[in-house]
């Protein structure tokens, strides 16, 4: 049984939720399992579908172990702790000097809600996840693969044309590479972090000859689009990792807005969007600020407070209230 058959996942192995305790193992006693138990049950993505036996700590190499069983073949193997555990981020150590990775999201969930953000870095705890949305997705990507013939010929897209903007889509020299070019990573040797993100997209102001922000939305609605501020949030901290990137970037943004309509009478599998562009001004003076605040929280021993606007946290609340 290869690493590359372990990750098949739930066709070949079944998780068995009641595994041996360290007293119980059929293979002997084992005091370390209880931390490698709560690890290994935390992840589910990769060991929910292997029935752990039994790890050991193999003092010499300081390495952990585990021993998996195949339902198909009924063969026993031995993996080291890093195979299960490669799906799961490592736990924030407090005044750790081991670089700190941050990305735009994680960023945003600071500002949010440092309750939440501190239990998911120092305890792997995150919040209940939700459903993908695959339809938005679908018009993320349709509308990159549209721009990309912009791209391509340097010419301008409609909607630029229409919002008398002088803006071609960005050429990098990593055309045709579309998400090296998208990927932004910035390391801050003062703060000890690396920042990164994904943008959605860059144009050029051939009037000013600076980069645009662009980011695309989907929605359905009849009344005015506002921008979220979590959006907002998204464009500052993209806006504030390419200055640092070294590039000259505007500090007006646009998001590119699909809003399918609904209102039809018939749907005739097929949505109908109306495309319009939203500018935006970013503001991204609180970037540095908040992440100064990230380190110091994560450094405290201390959760901090729940906060009230967190639906998170007020859920917790409330359970508590009926307890």
């Amino acid at each position: 049984m290869s690493d590359s058959e372990l990750q098949k996942g739930p066709e070949i192995f079944n998780l068995v939720h009641d595994t041996p305790c360290a007293h119980q193992s059929v293979f002997g006693t084992t005091p370390h399992a209880a931390p490698f138990l709560q690890g290994f049950r935390g992840n589910s993505k990769v060991a929910g579908s292997l029935l752990l036996i039994e790890y050991f700590l193999d003092c010499a190499v300081d390495h952990k172990y585990a021993f998996v069983k195949c339902y198909r073949c009924s063969k026993i193997k031995k993996y080291s702790q890093r195979t299960f555990m490669m799906a799961r981020s490592k736990p924030y150590t407090p005044r750790q000097n081991e670089q700190l990775k941050l990305s735009r999201t994680q960023v945003s969930m600071f500002k949010e809600c440092p309750r939440c953000f501190y239990m998911k870095k120092r305890y792997g705890i995150g919040t209940p996840g939700s459903p993908p949305y695959l339809l938005n997705s679908a018009v993320d990507g349709l509308l990159k693969n549209e721009f990309e013939i912009y791209r391509e010929s340097q010419t301008p897209h409609p909607l630029f044309e229409e919002n008398k903007l002088n803006f071609i889509p960005y050429k990098s020299d990593l055309f045709g590479q579309q998400e090296k070019w998208r990927s932004v990573k910035y390391q801050d040797e003062k703060r000890n972090m690396v920042l990164s993100g994904i943008i959605d997209d860059l144009w050029l102001d051939k009037d000013t000859n600076k980069l645009v922000l662009a980011d695309y939305k989907a929605t359905s609605t009849k009344k005015e689009i506002n921008i979220f501020l979590f959006f907002k949030w998204q464009m500052d901290f993209y806006h504030w990792l390419l200055k640092k990137a070294d590039m000259d970037v505007s500090s007006d943004a646009y998001f590119v807005y699909a809003n399918a309509d609904r209102y039809k009478e018939r749907f005739d599998a097929t949505l109908h969007f109306n495309m319009s562009l939203k500018k935006y001004t970013v503001d991204d003076s609180w970037v540095e600020p908040v992440l100064d605040r990230i380190r110091t929280t994560l450094d405290e021993d201390t959760v901090p407070q729940a906060y009230a606007e967190c639906k998170h946290c007020n859920y917790v609340e409330q359970l508590k209230d009926v307890e």
